[in-house]
């Protein structure tokens, strides 16, 4: 295990690498959740009658442990997307975050196998009924398949940030609800 001295030196040339980065503009901008939440909900405002049968926006702190539930409540072959706007920071001086496709994972009903996207938004048909609930992985880690952890809550303190989640529950299946919606346009 590193000593306290190797772990000082390792944060202060990191903070050194990062000050240097960021007085050159090659700081990665945090995404503007406020703008992707208008322009999404503008498409939602524009869908096709018939096509969503649920829409749900939902703020999962970076510092909450999991399990919270959206509210959307699921039957078993539900078509279900998710889209997450968001950065969960381990050390903002230090640039040091977590991007929401490694942060947020989730999982249908309270036994529900946990469920990982790959990417900041995901589809799925639900294999049962039961409320969709979306979880922060980092810096906890999975004791079993259906999203219990190995470290006590409190490991979930020290991280900053804000994740917004826009959860779509679609009436018909997702892939031809996505195609309509992207028809009436797009978020940048």
């Amino acid at each position: 295990m590193a000593g306290a001295l190797t772990e000082l030196s390792v944060a202060g040339r990191r903070f050194v690498e990062t000050w240097r980065r960021r007085r050159a503009g090659h700081i990665e901008s945090a995404p503007d959740c406020k703008r992707f939440r208008q322009q999404m909900q503008a498409l939602l405002d524009q869908a096709p009658a018939g096509l969503i049968a649920e829409a749900r926006w939902i703020d999962l702190p970076a510092n909450a442990a999991p399990w919270l539930d959206s509210g959307v409540r699921l039957a078993p072959d539900d078509a279900v997307s998710w889209f997450i706007c968001g950065r969960t920071w381990a050390s903002k001086p230090l640039d040091v975050w977590v991007s929401p496709a490694v942060q947020v994972w989730s999982r249908i009903g309270n036994d529900g196998e946990l469920i990982s996207a790959s990417r900041d938004s995901h589809s799925v048909i639900a294999d049962r009924a039961g409320t969709l609930q979306f979880g922060n992985y980092f810096p906890n880690d999975w004791a079993d398949r259906t999203g219990n952890t190995k470290d006590p809550d409190t490991v979930y303190r020290s991280l900053k940030g804000e994740l917004l989640i826009l959860v779509i529950r679609w009436k018909t299946d997702a892939l031809s609800a996505l195609k309509t919606l992207r028809q009436t346009g797009d978020v940048v």
